[in-house]
């Protein structure tokens, strides 16, 4: 039998051969904390918060709890409306007009429903608030009227609400984005107002606020879409604005801070 004399690796080689293994080692680990801080940091900038709890709100409502609405058909915002004018054949000059009256009474029946102990704030009080600006993420802020800090807000009739329910914003539209609206790294994307819409689309924007304390308690920013067909009717734009609304109570319920 012969015997194959095969000289083993001296030291140096060795050496050399594990600083080798060992780098290609360090380099993979390195490349894979890399990509994996990539993943998150990507995964981080594409997520935003579209709502806010403050500290402060740690009870939940009651549905006889009293509550003053401020902000109805008067914060309502139609776009395409000529698209909605032509498909409820309702004229130009008098959608906006039916659109706010249909949208204020929606509003205060469907919250009905959840709240016994509702009122409503004229027009005025809101007029009167100051304008600012709300943050509830590093990019997302909502803008609105909101009362001042250290004054409460009384009714016509003396009594004083617990809270103060303030809907800043209601949009109805088509193919909407709340990012395009709310979202400042995002605002200056164009809404595409010329292809033919394929969702009806309602944001909306709202605050409830500590009327005795008058402090802000949660803010939320909602979106909901409904398909359009051919045979869409008023009645389904009614519905997307009811869901849109009953998002209020429910998003307030589970807002409060554990």
């Amino acid at each position: 039998m012969q015997v194959l004399n095969k000289s083993l690796p001296s030291s140096f080689e060795k050496k050399k051969l594990f600083d080798g293994v060992v780098g290609d080692l360090k380099t993979k680990k390195s490349f894979f904390l890399l990509l994996c801080a990539c993943l998150f940091f990507s995964g981080c900038s594409g997520t935003s918060n579209w709502e806010s709890s403050w500290p402060t709100y740690k009870n939940v409502l009651e549905k006889n709890d009293s509550i003053a609405l401020i902000g109805r058909g008067d914060v309502f915002t139609l776009m395409r409306a000529k698209w909605y004018s032509n498909r409820l054949q309702i004229p130009m000059d008098s959608i906006y007009p039916f659109f706010e009256n249909f949208s204020d009474s929606l509003i205060v029946k469907t919250l009905s429903e959840s709240f016994s102990n509702i009122s409503i704030l004229e027009k005025k009080y809101q007029q009167r608030f100051p304008e600012e600006t709300q943050k509830l993420d590093e990019r997302i802020f909502i803008e609105g009227h909101f009362p001042e800090q250290g004054k409460t807000i009384t009714l016509e009739n003396k009594n004083i609400p617990r809270y103060l329910l303030l809907i800043h914003e209601i949009t109805l539209g088509t193919d909407l984005n709340k990012s395009s609206f709310f979202d400042y790294s995002q605002k200056q994307n164009e809404i595409d107002q010329k292809k033919a819409p394929v969702n009806m689309s309602v944001i909306m924007s709202f605050t409830l606020w500590d009327n005795l304390a008058q402090v802000p308690l949660y803010s939320a920013i909602s979106e909901q879409q409904r398909k359009i067909f051919p045979k869409t009717s008023l009645e389904d734009i009614a519905d997307l604005l009811k869901l849109t609304i009953k998002e209020i109570p429910q998003k307030i319920s589970s807002g409060v801070k554990k």
